[in-house]
């Protein structure tokens, strides 16, 4: 899914946003499904998994109608990552906390690279 996300901004770095962009909301289903998958009966801990789910609103960044929108959609798409974390703090476990806060590092920096691409 990330390959996918890297081609797509390797094509917009010459080319504006093609009109089409289905192929991205393919790949965000297929990781989504491949997920709850692990999340019944138990595969993975509950949290991590909620997490990992949580994050895939974030692609769908391409969703935005303008530049102008991109911020508030990114904005939205984040929260329910940021919502689910509540949940890692309240664990207090080193272990448990380390981890959401590496993700979420990913996820902002996933983020900010949306945010700060100029071509839309």
């Amino acid at each position: 899914m990330l390959k996918t996300q890297e081609a797509t901004f390797a094509c917009q770095t010459e080319f504006r946003k093609p009109p089409f962009m289905d192929f991205i909301n393919d790949k965000v289903k297929v990781a989504h499904d491949t997920a709850d998958r692990l999340s019944r009966p138990r595969t993975a801990p509950a949290n991590h998994i909620g997490s990992v789910m949580a994050s895939f609103d974030l692609f769908y960044w391409h969703m935005a109608q303008d530049q102008n929108s991109l911020k508030t959609v990114m904005v939205e798409n984040s929260n329910p990552l940021t919502r689910q974390g509540d949940q890692f703090l309240a664990l207090d476990s080193a272990l448990d906390t380390a981890w959401y806060k590496a993700f979420k590092a990913l996820a902002e920096a996933f983020y900010e690279l949306i945010i700060e691409f100029k071509e839309y």
